[in-house]
């Protein structure tokens, strides 16, 4: 697996987002929000995972997701 970064002129956000996926959501939610990160969720899409919401510093959305 690759991660490309690039460098240019700044576009408009259109949904675009990572995704992590992650073991316990409850506990990464925990520590988001005990260093002060606002978080959207928990949602689930039943039968397939659970996920939150959260932003960088720079305003991306990071999504947070558990596999049920």
């Amino acid at each position: 697996q690759e991660v490309h970064l690039l460098v240019g002129p700044p576009v408009e956000a259109r949904g675009q987002h990572v995704a992590l996926a992650v073991d316990d959501l409850d506990a990464a939610l925990a520590e988001l929000r005990t260093a002060g990160v606002a978080v959207r969720g928990p949602g689930e899409i039943p039968g397939v995972c659970r996920q939150a919401f959260c932003a960088d510093p720079a305003g991306n959305t990071i999504e947070l997701n558990q596999r049920l």
